[in-house]
């Protein structure tokens, strides 16, 4: 079985399929902008990567957009594999942003919650409570039901005046 050009090569399982010595991977790499120094073994990672498309990292993410922005036009491909095996750092993402995306879906996940007709305010009450101390920035049922009583106020109420009615927060109706 003859061995086909890279670039016709569909897929990692087909690249495998053949014998590379190292300078091949090496010029393989530096043609498609690739990370081209390492071992053999480190070399054929970020072949691999190349054809998975990677899943790409939220540092990853951040580097790119400080790229663009600063219109740094030495940055390569190689960097951001760099960045993604930890190897170099560019610019960092905010992961504060992850545990509160993290904490709502949690939140209103949870049946308990419902009680709230707006949850996304009451989940961010719960959030300051947590934000500000030392607790562990995730959510939890045991959470929810050591400080229910802070979050709740009036604001939490739903309320139809025109009809003189209302749910209290247990979820009665009021008349």
């Amino acid at each position: 079985m003859q061995r086909p050009e890279f670039d016709s090569i569909k897929d990692y399982a087909e690249f495998s399929k053949y014998y590379w010595y190292r300078d091949e991977l090496i010029k393989i790499c530096k043609a498609h902008g690739l990370k081209s120094d390492g071992t053999k073994i480190e070399l054929n990672k970020v072949i691999e990567a190349y054809f998975s498309g990677e899943k790409i990292n939220v540092d990853m993410v951040a580097s790119v957009k400080a790229v663009k922005e600063c219109g740094d036009e030495s940055f390569t491909l190689g960097d951001l594999l760099d960045i993604y095996y930890g190897k170099k750092t560019y610019a960092t993402y905010d992961k504060s942003a992850l545990q509160w995306n993290k904490f709502v879906k949690d939140f209103c996940e949870d049946e308990a919650t419902k009680i709230f007709p707006e949850r996304l305010k009451a989940a961010a009450e719960l959030w300051k409570i947590v934000r500000e101390s030392d607790m562990k920035k995730e959510y939890s049922h045991d959470l929810f039901v050591k400080y229910k009583d802070d979050i709740m106020d009036e604001r939490f109420f739903m309320i139809d005046w025109e009809k003189g009615k209302h749910d209290d927060i247990t979820g009665n109706r009021n008349i």
